[in-house]
């Protein structure tokens, strides 16, 4: 459902001038997607009330749907991936045994923006800008049972083959491998028209950002093996975003221009 948002507000170039998604879009996709206009009500609703979609009414009286600023924010944290400096961030929190229920909601915010577990309470990442998280943190009354301890120079070489370990990176390969022959066989057929490749581009977008950001290793390119496919995956979706930019538009715009 998110997908369109995401795609007008921290994905397509030139998407400034495009309108909001309104619901005739969210709600073509929703049923590509094997979902009843009930289920997307629904969904609609608990995004709202958890914080992660904001909505307006338009001069001609249609409700349209926006990301928050805590999801912008996520945004371009995953934009950014694979242009970061070698290098990690590690997060380190603190909670009294009574704080399980703050401690879970700063667990979230850090998966949200790419972190992984390393230990216990200890998760690490690459050296993204941490702007957004703070300032989330902050409004969630949790910074300070957090801190953030950058890495930038990482030369022990035995920490390449630990952290390839914890984190299994031959098995990985081997998924996002997999994840590259699917997603070319998906939204890769030259015979797709604009607006079926637009609905498929939609519907990979949160399965790319989970596999390709959320479950990435945040591992610095130096540790990972030669061949390993998560360049190529990026490659190959930027390269889609641009060789057919203009299908991708022509979707969105075909149910989103109306006053539904």
């Amino acid at each position: 459902m998110s997908s369109p948002l995401i795609f007008r507000e921290s994905v397509m170039d030139g998407a400034e001038g495009l309108p909001y998604p309104n619901t005739s879009l969210l709600r073509d996709l929703a049923e590509f997607s094997g979902y009843g206009y009930g289920a997307l009500r629904a969904a609609i609703s608990r995004s709202r009330a958890n914080g992660e979609l904001s909505s307006f009414v338009d001069g001609d009286g249609a409700t349209r749907y926006r990301t928050t600023e805590f999801a912008r924010s996520v945004g371009q944290v995953a934009k950014a991936a694979g242009k970061l400096p070698e290098g990690f961030l590690v997060a380190i929190f603190s909670f009294a045994a009574e704080e399980e229920a703050q401690r879970s909601r700063l667990r979230e915010k850090l998966k949200y923006f790419g972190f992984r577990r390393l230990a216990q309470n200890t998760y690490i990442n690459g050296l993204i800008d941490t702007a957004g998280l703070e300032a989330q943190l902050k409004a969630d009354g949790l910074e300070e049972h957090l801190f953030l301890f950058p890495c930038p120079r990482v030369e022990e070489p035995s920490l390449a083959r630990r952290l390839g370990t914890v984190f299994d990176v031959a098995g990985r390969s081997a998924a996002l491998a997999e994840f590259l022959k699917d997603l070319r066989a998906f939204v890769g057929g030259p015979r797709l028209d604009a607006l079926e490749f637009g609905r498929r581009m939609f519907y990979s977008g949160p399965i790319f950002h989970r596999i390709c950001f959320t479950e990435e290793p945040p591992l610095p390119a130096s540790f990972l093996p030669r061949g390993y496919p998560i360049a190529a995956l990026r490659e190959f979706y930027r390269g889609k975003m641009e060789d057919r930019g203009a299908d991708i538009s022509t979707y969105y715009l075909k149910f989103s221009s109306g006053a539904v």
